[in-house]
């Protein structure tokens, strides 16, 4: 019977656990969802894409500037919003963590 080979891991320091409270309680419920879905089909490629003349699908949806911990997702303006592609989301979100 064959059997699989081991999976190795990459090199390098383990990522700690995640400490937040889960995705429902930090306020990404259903009213979220549909605000989401709207934006999405308001706006469905990424807009930082768009703004260095390339052509890419959005599939993230990003507030802008990032929301109070104690707010809940959905409770924003559409205004404050964007649509944008995982890796540019990534880009943004690991910049405003380092501020």
């Amino acid at each position: 019977m064959p059997h699989q080979p081991p999976t190795l891991r990459p090199a390098g320091p383990r990522r700690p656990p995640d400490q937040r409270p889960n995705s429902y309680q930090r306020g990404y419920d259903k009213r979220w969802a549909a605000l989401r879905r709207q934006v999405l089909a308001d706006q469905p490629l990424c807009e930082q894409c768009l703004s260095e003349g390339l052509t890419v699908a959005a599939t993230d949806v990003d507030h802008i500037t990032p929301k109070p911990q104690d707010q809940k997702a959905a409770d924003v303006g559409r205004h404050e919003l964007q649509s944008l592609c995982h890796a540019c989301h990534s880009k943004k979100t690991n910049r405003d963590k380092r501020m």
